[in-house]
């Protein structure tokens, strides 16, 4: 009996702590179809983009927004990826990408939060409009990503949250 009480919590911290990994690996592989199944949307719908919050299911955003929050216990919100490190829980980014070019040239971004909202070229000298960057035959990436935090109910675990992030790549 004095055996049971000295193992229990380690037991129990080894049962949570598989199942929480098994839901991290959930989660992991909900994201990479999540982001597939947009980045495959975004080559044939290149400019279906959307601001708002809320985005319609015919926007890239409402594609990923729709599939996420029925895969699991994380949802996507429609935000921007901050700067290193992340502020926010959740990201979606929408990159383009000249593929005439050896390697593919970045030549644009779509920005929810800005400057400027919406398209911007990121090298205006050789892609001076959106129509010279989102074409047929480039490429458009979609980076999405949230913040895993640990379910066991333990402080035993030095790492309680980590973030997630999968990006695919499509051509137009």
């Amino acid at each position: 009996m004095v055996e049971f009480v000295l193992l229990a919590p380690v037991l129990v911290l080894m049962v949570t702590s598989v199942a929480d990994l098994a839901w991290f690996f959930q989660d992991q592989i909900a994201l990479a179809a999540i982001t597939r199944s947009a980045a495959r949307y975004a080559s044939v719908n290149p400019t279906a983009w959307s601001t708002a919050s809320s985005p319609n299911a015919n926007t890239i955003e409402g594609v990923i927004m729709a599939e996420s929050n029925g895969s699991g216990p994380f949802s996507v919100t429609n935000q921007d990826m901050p700067g290193s490190p992340p502020a926010q829980s959740s990201w979606i980014v929408i990159k383009y990408f000249d593929s005439s070019t050896s390697p593919p040239t970045q030549c644009g971004h779509y920005a929810v939060t800005g400057p400027p909202v919406g398209f911007a070229n990121d090298n205006s000298g050789t892609y001076p409009t959106q129509a010279s960057c989102v074409k047929p035959g480039n490429i458009v990436e979609v980076d999405v990503g949230f913040e895993y935090h640990v379910q066991a109910p333990s402080n035993a675990i030095p790492i309680q949250q980590a973030l997630i992030g999968h990006d695919s790549e499509f051509i137009q």
